[in-house]
């Protein structure tokens, strides 16, 4: 999602391609749902966990991401809470159906040859940092400078050092001389 101001000082909404990517197709191997009760996850059943699992992770990163990256066109006026939620919906949808079949395939390596655990385990170690970056990236962005002040001055009262919570200007990367465009 980008905001983009244009010479006539109006502002243009668009979509851009900073969407999820393969990052948690690597979760499909490392997070298995115990949907048996048994305490294993080896086997056709613990492919179907190790599945689940994967989906489930994916669905939500991709929802989340949707919508953090949304809430600074939600605050600016530029949509709704309705077509946020409906594109969110649509994110973690569109995700699970087009990357559900890796994350199967993973899945049944994982129940099927647990001695891939540790492969696996180093794969979603990688994927989760990528997730972890990304979603922190979208949080921080989506935060107005009323937000930030009220960040800094929690992270200080705490003894905490935040850091690149400094050099954040405001949402988005707006300041005083480009500011978050209000609502129409």
């Amino acid at each position: 999602m980008s905001l983009t101001k244009n010479t006539d000082g109006s502002y243009t909404f668009k979509p851009n391609d900073n969407s999820t990517g393969y990052e948690a197709v690597s979760l499909g191997g490392c997070l298995p749902l115990d949907l048996t009760g048994d305490g294993t996850s080896l086997g056709l059943m613990g492919g179907l966990e190790y599945s689940t699992g994967g989906v489930l992770s994916l669905g939500l990163y991709a929802a989340l991401h949707k919508f953090l990256t949304l809430e600074v066109a939600r605050k600016a006026g530029l949509c709704d809470r309705a077509f946020q939620l409906k594109e969110t919906r649509n994110a973690a949808w569109e995700n699970c159906r087009d990357k559900s079949v890796y994350i199967i395939i993973i899945g049944l390596l994982a129940a099927i040859f647990p001695g891939l655990g540790g492969i696996l385990a180093f794969a979603g170690l990688i994927g989760g940092g990528f997730i972890t970056y990304k979603l922190g990236s979208a949080f921080f962005k989506s935060l107005d400078e009323e937000q930030i002040l009220e960040l800094k001055k929690q992270a200080t009262a705490a003894g905490l050092n935040v850091p690149g919570l400094d050099d954040a200007a405001t949402a988005a990367g707006y300041d005083e001389q480009d500011p978050l465009p209000a609502a129409a």
